[in-house]
């Protein structure tokens, strides 16, 4: 049975300004499950009386600590999994780059993701479908052209077959659920590496959600939990100040 990979970002992608940490992840669902794990979100709107009920759920509405941990705990409950490409936009090899133009940092997130999900698909011999959160800043002809551009690029690692250019959308968060379940995984990543402004992070929504993390042969950080640039995840000042990555 195929797969959708729901595709939502967190942070600002700005290079050097804004925040530090920008985020594109994806929520991987087999089809089949498709109907069960959207129906978390009304779940979760019932149990919290999150009002209106017609309306969305954004994380960034949640002001509550506990009720943030009760919607993490209700979504853990669910099957789908997880794959995160993070990029630490303040870093020189990312400032000094050519991603500094409009777009260029989120195509080229949009591409390791992509590569991340097309071997999800190789893995399990199966395809994933693509669908991404509307961006008001962006065109969905040059997201689909783009992708074309990728799938015929041989220095690009997508698996042959797993991903099909034809079956990609560009969709509201507010009109589908599964995205709203993106947008409050992909916040819950954020939370734990962005400091806010008390000079604190909070890494037990994204902890509750570890065991959904893309892994293979026991690797996360070249599947799951991509951190750019390079193997970043190792350096002294990552591992120091965010030592909740050996818990992961």
């Amino acid at each position: 049975m195929p797969y959708t990979a729901y595709i939502e970002e967190a942070g600002d992608e700005g290079l050097g300004r804004g925040s530090r940490w920008f985020i594109l992840g994806a929520v991987i669902v087999d089809k089949k499950k498709d109907l069960e794990v959207s129906k978390c979100i009304d779940e979760i709107k019932q149990k919290f009386r999150l009002q209106p009920l017609n309306a969305p759920v954004h994380w960034r509405n949640i002001k509550h600590t506990s009720i943030r941990r009760g919607i993490i705990d209700c979504l853990s409950q669910y099957d789908f999994h997880l794959s995160y490409v993070i990029c630490d936009t303040s870093h020189d090899e990312i400032t000094s780059s050519t991603l500094k133009g409009r777009g260029r940092l989120y195509f080229y997130l949009a591409r390791i993701l992509i590569e991340r999900i097309s071997w999800f698909g190789a893995d399990l011999r199966d395809t994933v479908d693509l669908v991404f959160a509307n961006r008001s800043n962006m065109l969905y002809s040059d997201l689909k052209n783009y992708l074309k551009l990728l799938l015929n690029d041989r220095t690009c690692q997508i698996k042959p077959g797993a991903i099909d250019s034809n079956r990609v959308s560009c969709q509201n968060v507010g009109q589908l659920k599964l995205l709203q379940v993106s947008d409050i995984c992909n916040s819950s990543c954020f939370n734990a590496l962005e400091f806010d402004q008390y000079n604190y992070y909070e890494e037990r929504y994204l902890l509750s959600l570890a065991d959904k993390l893309y892994r293979r042969s026991g690797n996360l950080f070249s599947y799951g939990f991509k951190i750019l640039p390079g193997n970043l995840h190792q350096s002294e000042e990552v591992v120091g100040t965010y030592p909740w990555l050996k818990k992961i």
